[in-house]
């Protein structure tokens, strides 16, 4: 062997070193977060070198932290800071807080970037990290994060003469509900609400609902638990909200109301406990906002029902689609100073608040409708619900590429969206079938305009995927 083969033996051989001292498997790093199970995947080393490779990478001086209740998050919350300071940055310790919390300190603080511990509404064994830049700008592997993932797992850390300070600042939370509370106008009239936390993040968001008299609460699932024990911190999954709509009938109450693990997502149910999607939710809001704000641009992902389209267009809003996921929406709302987005993963963003998610201000925004109107949860949503919806079906497959190549062969004569895998529209349905960012797996939604027309389409291309 000669010694250059030897060098780049040597090379290759501590590089792998490297990558299995500081990141048992580089693969946590996801499409605009990182995830993993605790241990296995994500320990203190990785989020040491995460945070390191974050400052080395923006040339920070100062980052907000912030962290949920799962049972794993205060060893690595420790490991994170240290490696945050060791590469001389200042740390603002949030304390345990929601995510939207997290995005709102870097709009108010003079920090370069958020970093928040959370594994969002995965089980209790995952864990994980969510990035934002100063004014809650994301960041996804397109926009920084595949390059501080390559410098956690290649370890050559710069060296500093001084290592960053911790402050605390608990404040963020209050000032965060101050101002989501300067939209409510529902505030004469007499609500009963009943809560699900999971025993999760949603529980700091309690307090803000409580300020008003008004407002008669129930709650479940109401105390700090890292280990979920009574179901997952993830409302889009209906099994998760059997428990809220049982309470939502025994207490009479007008809604109920569903978080996340991290509380940066809300579901909800109708006054006769029946969930209510969240791609009608947004209609609902983007409707509420215009009345507050005047007509302005919305964007949404390619799930969305078409009803969607249709009534921002009514009410003289521009409307747009944007690729899944947080990082893209919130761009491309940047781009457009569009005034709310959404998704059907019961994501909402709002420009008031950077861009950014605030659970609260959805349920402010159904609630001063439902005060200004007079009608039940049920009854709005009635009005938005225009078309027969599948909800999201996921299938394995092993060549997602292969798959939807085949569809938009069989498909050809509908019209063609590539935005985000694909979505054809017809003029009495239409489908979208796009591979997930997370999970092994494609994900398709459909809508028609009457269930006999969405079980044949959704028959036959259950069939077309089956068969790949």
């Amino acid at each position: 062997m000669d010694f250059s083969s030897r060098q780049s033996y040597t090379t290759s051989y501590y590089n792998f070193l490297l990558v299995n001292y500081f990141m048992k498997n580089p693969a946590i790093f996801k499409s605009y977060d990182v995830r993993g199970i605790y241990p296995d995947d994500i320990d203190e080393k990785a989020v040491y070198a995460t945070g390191r490779a974050l400052v080395q990478y923006l040339q920070a001086q100062v980052v907000a932290v912030g962290r949920d209740i799962r049972t794993s998050s205060p060893p690595l919350f420790e490991s994170l800071v240290k490696g945050i300071t060791e590469a001389g940055a200042d740390v603002i310790d949030l304390g345990i807080v929601s995510t939207p919390v997290l995005n709102y300190s870097t709009t108010v603080l003079d920090v370069d970037a958020g970093l928040m511990l959370t594994a969002s509404h995965n089980p209790a064994q995952y864990n994980g990290l969510k990035f934002c830049k100063r004014n809650a700008v994301p960041m996804g592997l397109e926009t920084g994060l595949s390059d501080i993932r390559d410098q956690a797992i290649a370890g050559n850390f710069n060296k500093t003469d001084k290592p960053g300070t911790i402050t605390q600042n608990n404040a963020l939370t209050k000032q965060f509900h101050d101002k989501t509370a300067q939209f409510v106008t529902f505030d004469n009239t007499p609500f009963t609400i009943a809560f699900d936390f999971a025993n999760a993040m949603g529980i700091a968001e309690l307090p803000f609902f409580e300020r008003f008299p008004n407002l008669t609460i129930h709650s479940i699932y109401d105390e700090y638990d890292g280990s979920f024990p009574n179901h997952e911190a993830n409302p889009l999954k209906p099994e998760t909200l059997i428990d809220l709509g049982t309470l939502v009938r025994e207490q009479d109450a007008a809604m109920g109301i569903a978080y996340d693990g991290d509380g940066d997502r809300i579901g909800f149910t109708d006054e006769t406990g029946a969930p209510v999607p969240g791609d009608l939710i947004l209609a609902i809001i983007a409707q509420e906002l215009f009345k507050l704000q005047g007509a302005g641009d919305v964007i949404a992902d390619p799930r969305c029902t078409r009803a969607l389209k249709e009534i921002v267009e009514e009410k003289n809003g521009t409307y747009r689609l944007c690729k899944v996921g947080h990082s893209h929406i919130k761009k491309m709302m940047r781009e457009n100073n569009s005034l709310v987005g959404g998704e059907v993963s019961m994501h909402y963003y709002f420009r008031d608040f950077g861009f950014a998610d605030n659970s609260n201000l959805v349920a402010v925004l159904i609630l001063n409708l439902m005060a200004e109107t007079g009608n039940k949860l049920s009854e709005i949503v009635a009005e938005v619900r225009r078309y027969h919806h599948s909800g999201e079906i996921n299938f394995e497959v092993k060549d997602s590429t292969t798959l939807i190549q085949t569809l938009k062969e069989e498909y050809a004569d509908g019209e063609l969206s590539e935005i985000d895998g694909i979505r054809i529209d017809y003029p009495d349905w239409w489908f979208s079938v796009r591979s997930s960012n997370t999970e092994p797996v494609v994900r398709l939604n459909l809508e028609a305009t009457n269930d006999k027309l969405l079980e044949a389409r959704k028959a036959e291309l259950t069939q077309h995927i089956q068969e790949a």
